[in-house]
């Protein structure tokens, strides 16, 4: 398995000296590798997402991003550990860029805009953890596994080239809808164009409401007043009822995908992937 390492060099006083990022293949990358350094010990750790369940004694429970497997975190931590220490990008392992990968898809059913989670693993040795199918504005997508770091959120795993990330969102998808008959997927696609134009009409509510909060700061008169407020009024209960038709939708899409996927957690077996 052929894999970059990268580095990038802190000017902290403390004892996190540098982050480090890896890329498989030429087309997938992890970053958000952190690299201390006390007493002459280097520690190398992987990115980490809170989660917002609590442990027994009251601190919140991280989960692990991104990982190598037992077999191969030595090696995986021996060659970032020497790319910092000589200062220098590397190349690890053999300069074979093909890889394999699988992919494990969990679906959600408690509503909402995610659909499920889906993990990868890397020749069987790497794990990535976390890339989300959502229920957009514009349909079903895949979202990277992310960090909210500096007031916004980070992707800490995302394909680099658009050749892969065609490819690995294609297969996730492809995974989350695997056991749908093609009427279940056109309905799915159906609720989701509803989605679409519910969204896009509260959109237009909202560029209305601040237009109708205006008019009525400038009524002249009682009458007018009266016209703007149930003018308002209006808009507000269309919005309200637009919400509640769009969280029926979300609701019957996460029952049918749940549905047919909940008996058994599907797997994407010898993907190969070419590198650059």
């Amino acid at each position: 398995m052929f894999y970059d390492v990268k580095i990038r060099q802190l000017q902290n006083k403390g004892d996190l000296k540098a982050y480090a990022s890896v890329t498989f293949g030429g087309c997938l990358t992890v970053r958000g590798i952190k690299i201390y350094e006390s007493d002459g010990k280097v520690k190398v750790d992987m990115p980490k997402v809170r989660n917002n369940r609590k442990n027994e004694l009251g601190d919140y429970v991280e989960r692990l991003i991104a990982v190598p497997k037992k077999e191969f975190a030595k090696e995986f931590f021996k060659n970032i550990e020497k790319v910092y220490l000589n200062q220098d990008d590397k190349s690890a392992d053999n300069r074979n860029d093909e890889f394999k990968y699988s992919i494990t898809f969990t679906p959600y059913s408690s509503g909402g805009n995610v659909l499920g989670v889906a993990n990868i693993c890397i020749e069987d040795s790497f794990l990535i953890n976390g890339f989300t199918i959502m229920n957009g504005k514009n349909g079903i997508f895949v979202n990277n596994p992310k960090i909210f770091k500096d007031d916004e959120y980070k992707d800490i795993a995302f394909p680099i080239t658009s050749e892969f990330r065609t490819e690995l969102y294609d297969n996730i998808l492809g995974i989350s809808q695997k056991n749908l008959t093609e009427d279940e997927q056109k309905i799915v696609s159906g609720l989701s164009h509803k989605k679409t134009a519910y969204l896009n009409q509260i959109e237009q509510i909202d560029n209305m409401l601040p237009e109708a909060y205006d008019k009525f700061k400038n009524a002249k008169s009682s009458n007018a007043e009266d016209t703007v407020i149930n003018e308002i009024g209006t808009l507000v209960v269309s919005k309200y009822e637009l919400s509640e038709k769009i969280s029926l939708l979300e609701d019957e899409i996460n029952r049918i995908m749940f549905e047919k996927q909940s008996k058994d957690k599907d797997l994407i077996k010898d993907n190969k992937r070419g590198g650059r």
